[in-house]
């Protein structure tokens, strides 16, 4: 159900707000999220070995699903991270609009990732740096699979690929290779920023008169200076607000859940004609 959920709420993302510069993605991630004060879990990973490492960003569980049945509850290990990818200033991100899973396509998902079987580096089968998970999985007849996917930035979202998929039970060199000696993941816990407080106007006090004198004195003009000024004279144009220039978050998340409900109409097309027989 939480990968469901993860997948509308990505293709939304990716719809919605991808390509964006992003200063605070803590902050950015907050706010589409509606998360209040609630805590994040904040991943820091250099993914392309630029030097500027990538943010990756998830919500804490909450006591729901700390407090789920077994059968239904969320291994505390598996995050579903959003990706702001680094940028070359070292001081904005992009957020990643999501996934292309090998097939040319931009999905809109985030990261599906094992915060306790992560490597970051070099990937051999890739010939590029990215990080490599491991996702184990339990199948219906109890059987458990796991999977090593590996990402990779490009450009403005991510790349991934499964380098292995066998029994859990069963050795695999390639998961010996990536995890014998990874070291733990630095996950932080962090919180919203509070808002910066907002200055209100000073008002003059009720009852007092305004100054005239100051009001209707005629301005003495400056007197010239062999120097010109440094500062820049502002125009007095008045320039579009942002709610002018951008659609509302609100419009983008409905044309996101569009675009979703479209996507998984299409998936389940297409899964029905490969199950009809030949």
């Amino acid at each position: 159900m939480r990968r469901l959920i993860t997948l509308a709420l990505g293709l939304s993302l990716g719809a919605a707000c991808h390509g964006q510069s992003v200063p605070d993605p803590v902050a950015d991630y907050a706010e589409f999220h509606a998360l209040g004060r609630d805590p994040i879990y904040k991943l820091e990973v250099d993914l392309n070995n630029d030097g500027k490492p990538e943010i990756l960003l998830d919500t804490k569980a909450n006591a729901q699903e700390a407090a789920a049945p077994e059968g239904d509850r969320v291994d505390p290990n598996i995050r579903f991270f959003s990706v702001y990818i680094a940028q070359p200033d070292g001081a904005t991100y992009v957020k990643s609009r999501g996934i292309d899973e090998g097939q040319g396509i931009v999905n809109g998902m985030v990261a599906e990732i094992d915060i306790s079987h992560y490597f970051v580096g070099f990937i051999d089968e890739w010939q590029t740096f990215g990080g490599v998970t491991a996702i184990t999985s339990t199948s219906d007849d109890g059987t458990s699979h796991r999977r090593l996917v590996a990402y990779r930035v490009v450009a403005d979202h991510l790349v991934s690929g499964t380098l292995a998929q066998y029994r859990a039970d069963a050795r695999n060199a390639l998961y010996d290779k990536y995890f014998s000696r990874t070291e733990p993941l630095d996950v932080k816990e962090v919180s919203v920023p509070s808002p910066s407080p907002t200055l209100s106007p000073t008002l003059p006090k009720v009852g007092a008169s305004p100054d005239i004198s100051k009001s209707q004195t005629t301005p003495t003009p400056p007197a010239a200076s062999s120097t010109a000024s440094s500062t820049p004279a502002t125009s007095s144009t008045p320039t579009p607000s942002s709610e002018q220039n951008s659609m509302p978050l609100a419009m983008k998340v409905m044309l996101g859940l569009v675009s979703t409900i479209v996507v998984v109409f299409v998936a389940l097309t297409f899964m029905k004609r490969r199950g009809r027989p030949r």
